[in-house]
């Protein structure tokens, strides 16, 4: 049986129908960000495996079929 490995990936784009709204699709395995913040809101939707993150001095999980908001301006 053939194992399958998986990999990183991210795919960035603005949709300018929507107002120029800037979208990533990623699979992230072992990638983090360091502190930043967002000029808009930041949402996400959680396929698979799990999202961890700070917001508002807290840390969270966001487990798959969630949709976590980040607050326009905050840093974590």
């Amino acid at each position: 049986m053939k194992t399958q490995l998986r990999q990183e990936k991210a795919k960035f784009w603005c949709d300018r129908s929507l107002g120029n709204l800037e979208l990533l699709r990623a699979t992230y395995i072992a990638h983090t960000f360091s502190r930043h913040s967002h000029e808009g809101y930041a949402i996400g939707v959680v396929e698979e495996g799990i999202e961890g993150f700070r917001y508002q001095g807290a840390n969270y999980i966001a487990l798959p079929s969630s949709i976590p908001i980040i607050g326009a301006g905050y840093s974590g």
